[in-house]
């Protein structure tokens, strides 16, 4: 782990430490403070030096958006959102998801993927943004004050 969080912190962006909730693993950051940045009077919060992090272990971490100048595309249905992305935009979808040059951000879930943009300086976040039919989540784009 402690190699992951010095790679992805050495590629510029700002990670977000996520522990365990009633023993159970979680992946939203709950405690005050996670979105500003981690100092000693805010432990919770998030920082882009692998070194904050030694003393969590067995936490998750989350992308944090806002301070990371980034945008995630959260694949909650890849086959349906590569029809609509072929269809609405005729963008092969899975090219960017095969592709050499991104970053893998792997899911346990079967039909899921997430895929990393990094933003023109002073882009103005969106925030959460769901694309849905018939209830179901199909993707999400999350940027500025949001977290992956």
């Amino acid at each position: 782990m402690e190699q992951q969080l010095t790679a992805l912190c050495a590629a510029g962006l700002s990670l977000v430490p996520i522990p365990d909730n009633n023993g159970k693993p979680s992946k939203n950051p709950a405690r005050k403070g996670w979105n500003q940045p981690r100092s000693n009077e805010n432990p919770n919060g998030y920082s882009n030096n692998a070194a904050d992090f030694i003393s969590c272990e067995g936490f998750n971490f989350g992308l944090y958006h806002g301070a990371s100048n980034t945008i995630a595309l959260d694949l909650d249905n890849v086959e349906v959102a590569r029809r609509v992305f072929e269809e609405v935009t005729d963008l092969q979808l899975l090219d960017w998801l095969e592709s050499e040059q991104r970053a893998e951000v792997k899911s346990p879930k079967p039909n899921h993927g997430k895929l990393l943009f990094r933003l023109p300086q002073d882009f103005e976040g969106a925030g959460l943004r769901q694309l849905k039919h018939n209830s179901a989540v199909i993707f999400e784009l999350r940027c500025g004050n949001c977290k992956m």
